[in-house]
């Protein structure tokens, strides 16, 4: 399946069915995992069976049946670069994923867990984020940049971040891309998931850096 429709039908998927996900296929995702961690130098458990309770509060609240997860460790940004492919992975397969970098239980988990990637059959597929316009996360202006620039936004505008606020400014100079996020917790994670569906969409590298305003 192509990468653009892969992203268009990602979405949060919060509750999940009975249906157990194949052994086969937990074994494509560890494959690619593993060659992704040591690729960007994190590590990454996925986790089967009676482990919602990694999730915190608020994230409980609002899941069912959560039955698989992988946990993070490591570099921020990389962590974000490596969670945003495997969850295009796991949309591949015929799976539905969430992300979650705020909600995780500190009582439970190790303090260098950075994010969780839930994922399984969901009784939906979820549904798009309210999002917000090209213009309003870039510098973009139709006729005066290449075609690849406005892909790329547009890419990443179907990226998850936290509370959808997509907090991030994209600038184009003299064929170069500098993204800008705004400084929170979950501000190096959230550029690498940016970047990912940046170059991946765009074929084009950037770089990034946080910043208090955006």
């Amino acid at each position: 399946m192509e990468l653009e429709i892969l992203m268009k039908e990602r979405h949060t998927v919060r509750k999940y069915s009975d249906e157990l996900v194949s052994s086969y296929l937990k074994g494509r995702i560890r494959e690619k995992l593993n060659q992704l961690c040591i690729n960007h130098r994190i590590k990454a458990f996925l986790e089967e069976d009676s482990i919602s309770d990694t999730l915190g509060f608020i994230a409980r609240l609002r899941s069912s049946n959560v039955k698989n997860v992988i946990l993070f460790k490591g570099d921020h940004y990389n962590v974000g670069y490596v969670a945003a492919e495997i969850m295009i992975l796991i949309q591949s397969l015929g799976l539905n994923s969430w992300f979650i970098g705020s909600s995780i239980n500190r009582n439970i988990l190790e303090e260098d867990i950075v994010a969780i990637v839930v994922f399984g059959y969901g009784q939906t597929n979820g549904e798009a984020h309210r999002s917000k316009k090209v213009r309003q996360v870039s510098d973009y202006q139709p006729n005066r940049f290449p075609d690849w620039y406005f892909k790329g936004i547009t890419a990443s505008l179907l990226a998850p971040t936290a509370l959808n606020r997509q907090p991030y400014y994209f600038n184009y100079n003299n064929g170069h891309v500098q993204l800008q996020v705004k400084e929170s917790e979950y501000a190096e994670i959230e550029a690498g998931i940016l970047s990912w569906y940046f170059e991946n969409a765009s074929a084009h590298k950037l770089t990034y850096k946080t910043s208090e305003s955006i």
